[in-house]
């Protein structure tokens, strides 16, 4: 029974081994017609996506034409790479000349920088548009102060001897009309500092997330507060009373009252009540009543948290 068996496991055998053969010169035969067929020239028009670059910041452009027709004559295999990665075609608008509120990008002066573009040669393309018209909207243009957004906590005993100074203290801007009609200030990130004894410089960034559709000159703004211990003092002040008509006088009790201040160490000593003011406008006098509160009119400039103590002044108006 064995020798029987023996002439049809060699014939299987043989068959199989004819059809494995049969299939790997089928399929290289594919492969090299597939090479032959994408190895010969091609002329095909692709659409290649513009971006435009550096874009001037007074400008608005309408993105009315963002691709480019391009007619390529070259392999199959060229031709399909651009299926998978079709390279941009970037505009540097800050070099175009302008005519009629438009941008014109000459394509048959520009023809070498397309092939760059495309990483083709440029013998190879052949466009049908002479020029690309890319139309702009002019923006307003302002120049706002900054504002430092901070969260500062001081250390006990000590404070900010002036207000942030910023470096610039201004940036121009740009944008549709209507936005920055409705702009006084810009505004930066906030900065935060806990427990603070000495003054204190750092770099911080405009908020751009809270102004939509304007367009920043400068981003970055330098700052620095001065930082200095600070001690309370008080002075006697005078109370004057203003806007008195001529045939009326008026008698007051007390006739001066304590104003309470903070300065630096620095400039306590130069501080003196001359530096204050504390009014009384007759026009605010009641008749009903028969004592006031004072206001503090005027404060020195070396103080800070200047405050008139709580009293009560007494009054009497004579005819």
């Amino acid at each position: 029974m064995r020798k029987k068996e023996q002439p049809i496991s060699i014939f299987k055998k043989f068959k199989q081994s004819n059809f494995k053969a049969f299939l790997f010169f089928l399929c290289m035969s594919f492969v090299v017609w597939i090479l032959v067929q994408f190895a010969k020239p091609y002329k095909q028009t692709l659409d290649f996506d513009i971006r435009y670059t550096n874009i001037p910041k007074d400008k608005l452009v309408e993105n009315n034409d963002n691709s480019l027709k391009v007619t390529i004559e070259t392999t199959g295999f060229r031709l399909i790479s651009y299926t998978f990665f079709k390279p941009y075609i970037d505009i540097n608008l800050s070099n175009l000349e302008i005519a009629s509120n438009e941008f014109i990008f000459d394509i048959s002066e520009n023809k070498e920088f397309i092939a760059k573009e495309l990483k083709i040669s440029e013998d190879v393309i052949s466009l049908k548009k002479e020029s690309i018209n890319i139309p702009f909207s002019q923006k307003t243009v302002k120049i706002l102060p900054v504002n430092i957004a901070h969260n500062i906590k001081y250390a006990v005993g000590f404070s900010n001897v002036s207000d942030f100074k910023t470096n610039p203290d201004s940036i121009k801007v740009s944008g549709p009309k209507s936005v920055l009609d409705t702009l006084e200030v810009i505004n930066t990130e906030e900065v935060k500092y806990d427990n603070v004894n000495n003054s204190i410089t750092g770099e911080v960034t405009v908020n751009q997330a809270k102004y939509k559709d304007v367009t920043f000159y400068e981003t970055k703004i330098s700052y620095e507060i001065e930082v200095a211990k600070f001690t309370e003092g008080r002075v006697k002040v005078p109370i004057e009373i203003i806007n008195v008509p001529n045939n009326v006088s008026v008698s007051i009790f007390p006739k001066e009252v304590y104003v309470v201040y903070q300065a630096s160490l620095e400039n306590f000593n130069l501080i003196s009540s001359e530096d204050f003011r504390v009014v009384k406008d007759f026009k605010e006098l009641k008749s009903e009543s028969d004592y006031f509160i004072p206001k503090l009119y005027k404060t020195s400039q070396l103080s800070t948290e200047s405050r008139v103590l709580d009293t009560k002044v007494e009054f009497i108006i004579k005819q």
